[in-house]
């Protein structure tokens, strides 16, 4: 599913500057799966959509908003149509990794695909490659290292994440790599409080709004890289 939000403020002393091309930021979450019935990356875009997209329009920047499914077999067809219909030129991808303590900001998409953990078809990946005979890696085109100090001054605890691993949210962000827009990146983000059994509850965990809300700052600095990016 795709949406489109409103726009708010940012700094008004940013908009003499503006160019007048108005940008396209991408957000993806993803949909269930099995063992996270509940996925808080689409609750994430959904919360996303007023407050952050009504910060953006100040920098001239159109924040859009999808939900991707977590099928192995679906997720090139689903991501070349998103990207097709919205033409963006950055695109932050948020989904969940359970056992993370912390939001992580991933360096880059591996060309490797699971075949231990079903997807939310209970389907397993044909290849064990993202794209046949295409580089190992492909690194993220935003500033991680921003990113993730960007978050952590937000209140959301975060780190840099050497890859993203092998499962869909992994497919999903080589893949998108692999097209030319400017910026694309990806943050995992941990289970948050209150959706996890208390007895496996050891540390405290961040709430999905302060998640949201860090998040929204992260989309910030993404929109100013695009800006100068243009």
């Amino acid at each position: 599913m795709i949406g489109g939000c409103g726009f708010h403020v940012l700094d008004e002393a940013k908009m003499s500057a503006m160019p007048t091309r108005p940008l396209t930021l991408l957000v993806t979450g993803f949909g269930p799966f099995p063992g996270a019935p509940f996925n808080p990356s689409s609750a994430i875009i959904t919360m996303l959509c007023g407050a952050a997209t009504r910060r953006l329009e100040r920098l001239g920047v159109r924040l859009t908003m999808a939900c991707l499914p977590v099928v192995f077999a679906d997720v090139p067809g689903a991501l070349t149509a998103l990207l097709a219909e919205t033409t963006p030129d950055a695109v932050l991808h948020i989904g969940l990794a359970g056992r993370r303590k912390k939001l992580g900001v991933e360096r880059q998409g591996r060309n490797r695909l699971t075949r231990l953990f079903p997807d939310a078809a209970r389907a397993l990946p044909a290849a064990r490659h993202v794209v046949a005979q295409a580089p190992e890696f492909r690194r993220a085109r935003l500033p991680v290292a921003q990113l993730a100090r960007t978050l952590n001054a937000a209140g959301a605890p975060a780190e840099i994440s050497r890859d993203a691993g092998a499962y869909v949210c992994n497919q999903t962000l080589y893949l998108t790599l692999g097209e030319t827009i400017p910026l694309v990146g990806f943050i995992h983000i941990p289970r948050p409080r209150g959706r996890r059994p208390l007895a496996r509850a050891k540390t405290p965990r961040i709430t999905l709004r302060q998640m949201a809300r860090a998040i929204e700052e992260a989309l910030v600095a993404v929109a100013r890289e695009a800006r100068r990016a243009q």
